[in-house]
């Protein structure tokens, strides 16, 4: 979002030039008959920066889509790049901002790491924050406010945007996201499909309905930004209630069981113990 404020690229804008590996690349579709069960369609659209930072770009991981896993089967090739579906017509969990990391890279002639060393590591006094582990050792542990009212980084408006719906009601993008099963929600906002109502913001799901539910431990509220990752992490914002939590672990693979207990106790003594002290 910073490179958006600063007018080095828009959302929406193709980013072929400075990604010129995601131009145009293939859709993959069912084919007809056994002996072609599978078959690449060249895309109708380019990927934008809106498509990578919503998932809606058309890439996935092949363990998220078993169509992707079957064609990899059938035809041996695991470095072949490939689109799951035409590029803002559905959402696909992928690859997207590591893509949207190296476009920030380059569009500053850097890495993504010196770059935020630069725009959002010293601005926010974290002078041990790295990506890489063995270039700072002495790294610890900081808690820091990245969203309030009056934000370090970003200006009002682009805050906003994070917190803002970025599928419209009914389009093929948002049904597909409200498709997926209770294994998927679960792992990603601790909840199932019927008790969620939600879309997907610039910076992660966001849930778009209040939840009153004494058997639902995470009892998210309206507007509230959410995300897991791969070693079972978790994070959550609320700029409404001013709560904000993250639960982070080192424990392959995602959605380990005991680790999804502990982060269970530790998201309803957020959400809902605070509460009832505020």
């Amino acid at each position: 979002m910073k490179c958006v404020e600063c007018g080095q690229i828009t959302l929406d804008e193709p980013i072929d030039k400075p990604l010129p590996e995601l131009a145009k690349l293939p859709i993959m579709q069912k084919g007809e008959g056994s002996n072609s069960p599978f078959t690449l369609v060249p895309a109708s659209q380019s990927i934008a920066l809106r498509h990578l930072l919503t998932y809606a770009s058309g890439m996935t991981y092949d363990m998220m889509d078993p169509t992707v896993m079957a064609w990899r089967a059938c035809h041996g090739e695991g470095t072949v790049a490939m689109l799951g579906n035409i590029t803002g017509e559905g959402w696909k969990c992928g690859t997207s901002l590591d893509w949207a990391s190296l476009l920030v890279g380059r569009l500053n002639n850097t890495t993504l790491g010196e770059h935020a060393e630069k725009n959002i590591f010293k601005p926010l006094g974290m002078a041990l924050a790295t990506f890489h582990m063995a270039q700072k050792p002495s790294v610890v542990e900081r808690l820091i406010h990245l969203l309030k009212n009056s934000p370090v980084l970003l200006e009002n408006e682009a805050v906003d945007l994070l917190f803002t719906p970025q599928n419209a009601d009914g389009s093929s993008a948002h049904q597909e996201l409200m498709a997926r099963n209770d294994s998927t929600y679960r792992l990603f906002v601790g909840g199932s499909a019927e008790e969620l109502k939600f879309n997907h913001g610039l910076g992660g799901f966001l849930v778009t309905d209040d939840i009153d539910n004494p058997a639902y431990y995470n009892p998210k509220a309206n507007s509230t930004l959410t995300w897991s990752g791969l070693p079972n992490l978790a994070w959550s914002v609320n700029r409404e209630k001013d709560r904000a939590l993250k639960h982070a672990t080192q424990i392959f693979l995602w959605g380990d069981e005991k680790n999804h207990d502990l982060t269970q106790a530790f998201e309803t003594a957020v959400w809902r113990n605070l509460d009832s002290v505020a």
